[in-house]
């Protein structure tokens, strides 16, 4: 696999314009000259309208923009732009925030498979515990099915989760390479055990477009304890390590322990994941 160049690059014409302007451009241009092939796509000021989801997004401070490779993610809720897969978020109303359970937006979101109740880790905080075990129960052939009636609704990211998705590596890596990239963005949670070199390759190249890996604590003592294995730090900032060369977005899944948050504890640990290339938190 050749690892892309993710070091941002001066373009000429349209693409030397901010990412935002270049958006915003897109959208106008698909409004105006694409029209029925966007019918939810509204420019209005209303709660129906993109306008009006900018002004939500403004006001929540929700206007980072993070660029991997030729990609930019406006958010983990969305795919990477420009892509087909953004065009049919535009399509279904996937703009019109505000429109959230109308008719003006029928796009999901997010939709978060547990596709193995394998897993290697016992984590403090884990919803899953009671349904983890060795055997799965459903079959690939009907995750399949899910995830294509759920690209038919519309979904704009589908994440991959369990259980360990990586325990059931061969499961994980089937549902990539059949599934419809074009219709949403797949990302994969993560402890990151165990991943390795190759298998970041074979994923990356599947078509997986970001993954989010678990880091509970700046320091591996409480990190290890939290997940209930030892090397379980060290196993995480490897994965994210991996991932970022791989060239796709890399970011982390925490989860708010009073250790964590007390005594400035959520800043040494952005200190930490930035020095790591972390795209977000």
């Amino acid at each position: 696999m050749r690892v892309p160049e993710t070091r941002a690059k001066i373009y000429s014409g349209l693409a030397a314009l901010p990412a935002q302007l270049r958006f915003c451009a897109s959208v106008l241009y698909r409004r105006i000259f694409h029209k029925r092939r966007y019918p939810l796509l509204y420019l209005r000021a209303s709660k129906t309208g993109f306008l009006r989801t900018i002004m939500l997004l403004q006001r929540c401070k929700l206007t980072k923009v993070i660029k991997v490779g030729r990609k930019y993610h406006f958010s983990l809720l969305e795919p990477r732009w420009p892509s087909e897969a953004y065009d049919h978020l535009m399509a279904n109303g996937g703009l019109n925030l505000g429109a959230a359970g109308t008719a003006a937006k029928v796009q999901i979101d997010l939709a978060v498979l547990a596709i193995t109740r394998a897993c290697d880790n016992r984590c403090e905080h884990c919803y899953e515990r009671y349904n983890l075990g060795r055997q799965d129960t459903v079959a690939l052939s009907r995750w399949r099915t899910v995830i294509e009636e759920l690209q038919q609704i519309g979904v704009s990211v589908v994440a991959l989760s369990g259980g360990e998705p990586l325990a059931r590596f061969e499961r994980t890596l089937s549902l990539l390479e059949t599934a419809d990239k074009r219709r949403s963005d797949f990302h994969l949670y993560t402890s990151g055990y165990p991943a390795t070199w190759e298998r970041v390759v074979a994923l990356v190249d599947a078509g997986l477009a970001a993954v989010g890996v678990g880091l509970d604590h700046f320091e591996p003592s409480r990190h290890d304890a939290i997940r209930g294995r030892k090397g379980a730090f060290e196993n995480a900032v490897e994965a994210i390590r991996m991932f970022g060369e791989a060239g796709i977005l890399t970011f982390v899944n925490a989860c708010m322990t009073k250790s964590l948050v007390q005594d400035h504890g959520l800043w040494r640990l952005h200190d930490l994941l930035h020095t790591l290339g972390v795209g977000a938190i």
